[in-house]
């Protein structure tokens, strides 16, 4: 690393712990991690370490090893770890008799097991007390009620998967696959709603707003004009929205949108984060990936554009691959990339 870029790095993290996060900045994080979560005010994040344990890192303290985790092999049925709004709350995989399990965090390197079969996390309420994801094995969708110890499952046509939740846990939205693909659901009551727009299955809701009445997600259709995969909105009161082929970027030579995937919202649903890929190349054929940012002002940009808006640049030799999650308050987004080959997390903090 050079004086010159490892100066700025520690400049960067000292503003941080000096409680200038509130000035706009790019703050690397360590090297091999994922960053999944932040807490509501964007100064708690949580994701996965090296053999995917759950790391927690805020600027006050750093980076923190929790434990837990399951090993690599048992990635694709590990979740994503998450927090609470208020970042007191943390939950993760943890692995018990060689099976995958959702956990909470309790402490040092202790875990609380929460799901009784195996299962795939990917959301939590406010509180920390709606879980939500997938049970292994049945591949069904399930929520988790820590307060009554009960799980929900919502059995559908065919898979079916809970990809996030609302504030209070009374909304959930994913989807399920019946025959002729995916379909998005929002779950409220226990009842489920069909996403479907002019015949078009909107693919699968992956991100809902506080009070679950925006919804984010993921469609796939050939018959648009130039094809592939997109991202959408539903409103609760006016119905879908599409929000654009983000992923047929001519700049870097992209010419088919092979998915658009919407990660989180903030708590309005007027910011949503995710990434984009895309074909590029003539004959060379190869995927390509990017983190992208979409507001209600803008529509899609690359991540960093809200950044350099605010003065501040992403130090050369990064490519943001992904951003997973922003804050309620939309002033941080966190995710992860590649600096000279190296996968590690970042943070973007807009004010």
């Amino acid at each position: 690393m050079s004086l010159k870029r490892t100066m700025s790095v520690f400049l960067l993290l000292c503003a941080a712990a000096t409680g200038l996060a509130a000035q706009p900045a790019f703050v690397e994080l360590p090297a091999d991690t994922i960053p999944t979560d932040v807490s509501a005010d964007g100064t708690q994040v949580v994701g996965w370490f090296e053999e995917r344990e759950t790391f927690l890192w805020n600027a006050g303290e750093g980076f923190r090893n929790l434990g837990g985790g399951c090993p690599l092999v048992q990635f694709p049925v590990a979740g994503r770890p998450a927090i609470s709004a208020d970042g007191t709350r943390i939950f993760g995989c943890t692995y018990v008799d060689r099976r995958s399990h959702i956990g909470r965090w309790l402490g040092g390197a202790e875990w609380e097991v929460v799901s009784d079969e195996p299962a795939y996390l990917l959301d939590v309420d406010a509180l920390g007390s709606v879980v939500v994801g997938q049970q292994v094995g049945t591949f069904q969708a399930s929520a988790w009620d820590l307060q009554s110890g009960e799980q929900q499952l919502f059995p559908g046509n065919g898979l079916s998967r809970v990809n996030a939740v609302s504030a209070d846990g009374s909304v959930l939205v994913g989807y399920e696959t019946p025959p002729g693909g995916r379909v998005g659901l929002v779950w409220q009551d226990g009842q489920a709603v069909e996403l479907v727009s002019g015949g078009v299955r909107l693919g699968a809701g992956r991100a809902v707003n506080d009070d679950g009445t925006v919804v984010f997600g993921r469609g796939w259709d050939l018959r648009a004009e130039e094809g592939g995969g997109f991202a959408w909105r539903w409103f609760e009161a006016e119905g879908f929205a599409r929000l654009g082929l983000t992923g047929h970027d001519k700049k870097d030579g992209g010419f088919f949108a092979l998915e658009t995937i919407p990660q989180d919202t903030d708590s309005a649903g007027k910011t949503m984060v995710g990434y984009v890929g895309f074909m590029r190349g003539s004959t060379d054929l190869r995927v390509a990936y990017y983190a992208v940012v979409w507001t209600e002002e803008f529509g899609f940009e690359r991540v960093a554009a809200p950044l350099n808006r605010a003065g501040v640049r992403v130090p050369d030799g990064w490519e943001l691959v992904e951003a997973t999650a922003i804050s309620d308050d939309g002033s941080t987004i966190v995710g992860w990339g590649t600096f000279d080959g190296e996968s590690r997390g970042w943070l973007i903090r807009l004010w």
